[in-house]
């Protein structure tokens, strides 16, 4: 969870660390106004550092005073991004200390979602067992690059990709166009959104470059 100081309000928060320090702090919106913080924190258990930020879709470069103690237990913080002040505490989760190599990862995830006014869009990507990744997504942007996983202990993987033939002149999608790198986490087991009772694993992954693309979800 992560809240405003300035109000009573809370939003759901998820951050990806990695070992090297590399962050991604994802908060939540209701009314869609995600956002990332991210950056480096090593290697301390204790950081106080500048970070990048960026909301959904945004191509403004923004800054976040970020200071965090990492344990065992999680993690517990204060930032400040676009003049707001957040305080955060993250318990760990499970599902980062299983074990997982590049053929557990390998498989053809997609997910369809609906978000604000406009049509249902598709996102699939495909992993092979070397960690090369294809993709593409139902507005005409076409994904490639790799995965890796710094830990075969732990369940993040780190990404490296291109996104191109994003939109037109006249699509604002067109603005996803260029290099990203970010972090991910394969949940395993996970209950399937929008189908009751059916499980599947789960691939969450947030991307960094021209624009960030929001906390992505895919299954398989």
């Amino acid at each position: 969870m992560a809240g405003d100081e300035d109000s009573s309000r809370t939003r759901d928060a998820t951050a990806l660390v990695d070992q090297s320090g590399d962050t991604h702090l994802i908060v939540i919106d209701d009314e869609a106004d995600d956002f990332v913080v991210y950056g480096n924190g090593c290697c301390d258990a204790s950081i106080s550092e500048k970070f990048d930020g960026a909301r959904y879709l945004d191509t403004r470069d923004e800054q976040s005073d970020f200071a965090a103690s990492l344990s065992g237990e999680g993690m517990v913080g204060e930032f400040e991004f676009r003049k707001d002040d957040y305080q955060f505490s993250l318990a760990a989760s499970n599902a980062y200390a299983q074990p997982l190599g590049l053929q557990d990862l390998a498989g053809v995830y997609t997910r369809t979602t609906s978000r604000g006014f406009g049509p249902p869009v598709t996102l699939t990507l495909a992993i092979s067992a070397d960690g090369l990744i294809t993709g593409t997504h139902s507005n005409g942007c076409v994904f490639a690059g790799s995965a890796s996983i710094p830990d075969v202990s732990r369940s993040l993987v780190r990404f490296t990709m291109s996104v191109d033939n994003c939109g037109d002149q006249f699509s604002s999608s067109r603005r996803w166009n260029g290099e990203y790198t970010g972090l991910g986490i394969l949940l395993r087991d996970a209950p399937a959104p929008g189908n009751a009772g059916a499980r599947e694993n789960t691939l969450l992954l947030s991307l960094v470059g021209p624009t960030w693309l929001g906390l992505l979800s895919v299954g398989k």
